[in-house]
């Protein structure tokens, strides 16, 4: 029968009569569920078949759909479910059946198939909401639902498996709704986002604390932090340098710069200046600094050369040149993911782009080394780190406010308008089908300080 989804384990495919013999080679691997409910181990042939044939009266036969769980490596069937499209009324499914056969529990395949099955009807089918029923007995499936986002109504059902008299509790969940990649943006000069963008943020921490294990300290220095941002870690390198220091910040972030100086005053940092500008042009004089840093700033800007030879020109000799940057490797799980979607629908002109983007924004630390060289800086030490940042799935990851702040917007360019909301909703699904398998979403985010002295 016809694929209907794929995850990175599992193959969802609607079964029928002709698939009857695994069917029941599934149930006869459940015991212990049967057991737990009816008290009897053995299920025989015609339960089997009524799960697979029977829809409520009046429902039609072409929406219900009794699903096959098959691993994509070996191809055999592990599982099935069983799903009615619009009951009990349009936009609303009910899952009758998820049934894992026992060999392979425990190993995160139920969770993967329960999200392969909501993401395809939610697709695909328009369901805003999936009910489903749990015996009282099974305690241990009513955790598992919970897990994945559903909830109790208080409704009670009774029902009869296998000639045994059973009561339970309906659960439901909400799912679908707007496209998490398409998010209201940001005005960066907003600002109630100024005001609430972070003292320290999350995503700066890492970089900026190597930075400051890696710079020479000792009072009366001059420094310049480039694209310093909201402040950091400018104003943490002017309090630890103390009061005899002086140090600037240039950023072209009009709104930051406001935020900054709030901050100063705050503080009380009265030996720190910020400079709205940008790092091709330093409106600093020749050789007036002695320390130079940059947390994943230079690798943001738009003449990566031109700013490092500003950088050589303010810097006095034997000076410190101290900088962070992502690698090309980082994210790479979103990466692959967004590609495999644009290799599916067949855009080989948008992962060309895609390849663009990251090779733009990020590069090798070799690279990086060599541009250093060239501009008048000798590299003394290198030092590679990496964090990640988790999720739960796609969707938490398009909504995270500064995925949408500072990533969002250049993803989304990469395709064309007319495909961005599809190919974006895929790779949402690519994402959360991941997370489910295992355990949650991790970005890796590979990155490297280099720490240099002008010659």
């Amino acid at each position: 029968m016809t694929e209907l989804a794929r995850s990175e384990r599992l193959r969802l495919r609607r079964l029928d009569d002709g698939d009857f013999a695994e069917v029941a080679r599934v149930y006869r691997a459940c015991p212990s569920f049967f057991r737990l409910i009816t008290g009897k181990a053995e299920v025989p042939d015609e339960h089997v078949r009524s799960d697979m044939q029977d829809v409520p009266p009046g429902f039609p036969n072409e929406r219900k759909y009794f699903l096959g769980i098959h691993r994509v490596d070996g191809g055999e069937l592990i599982g099935v479910a069983d799903f009615l499209v619009d009951w009990p009324g349009p936009g609303r499914g009910c899952l009758g059946l998820l049934l894992i056969s026992e060999p392979f529990r425990s190993a995160g395949y139920g969770w993967e198939a329960a999200m392969l099955v909501e993401c395809h009807f939610v697709r695909h089918h328009g369901i805003r909401r999936i009910s489903l029923g749990v015996e009282s007995v099974n305690g241990d499936a009513r955790r598992f639902w919970r897990s994945l986002g559903y909830r109790a109504t208080g409704e009670r059902f009774t029902h009869e498996v296998l000639g045994v008299a059973l009561d339970g509790e309906g659960m439901i969940k909400e799912v679908g709704g707007e496209n998490a990649a398409d998010p209201a943006g940001f005005e960066l000069d907003d600002p109630a986002l100024v005001s609430a963008y972070d003292e320290l943020p999350l995503w700066s921490a890492p970089f900026g604390l190597e930075i400051l294990d890696a710079v020479r300290l000792r009072p009366g220095l001059c420094a310049l932090d480039v694209g310093c941002g909201t402040g950091f870690p400018l104003l943490e390198l002017a309090q630890r340098l103390g009061p005899r220091a002086r140090v600037w910040g240039i950023d072209p972030w009009r709104g930051a710069a406001r935020r900054v100086r709030e901050k100063m005053a705050l503080y009380g940092v009265s030996h720190a200046a910020i400079l709205q500008g940008v790092a091709e042009r330093l409106p600093l004089a020749d050789g007036s600094v002695d320390l130079v840093v940059s947390n994943n700033g230079l690798n943001n800007v738009r003449d990566p050369d031109r700013a490092l030879a500003e950088c050589a020109r303010v810097t006095r000799t034997r000076g410190q040149l101290v900088l962070t940057f992502n690698l090309p490797a980082t994210m790479g799980e979103f990466y692959a993911a967004f590609e495999a979607v644009l290799r599916e629908a067949g855009r080989e002109t948008e992962i060309a782009r895609l390849r663009e983007h990251v090779h733009a924004r990020r590069k090798p630390p070799e690279y990086v080394c060599e541009r250093l060289e060239q501009a008048g800086f000798r590299v003394e030490r290198m030092v590679e780190r990496e964090f990640k940042m988790r999720f739960a799935d796609g969707e938490a990851l398009f909504r995270h406010h500064f995925i949408r702040l500072a990533f969002l917007g250049p993803w989304r360019e990469v395709v064309d308008p007319d495909a961005r909301a599809s190919v974006f909703e895929r790779v949402q699904d690519r994402l959360t089908l991941r997370a489910a398998a295992r355990g949650g979403l991790d970005l890796t985010v590979p990155f490297v300080c280099l720490d240099a002295t002008r010659r």
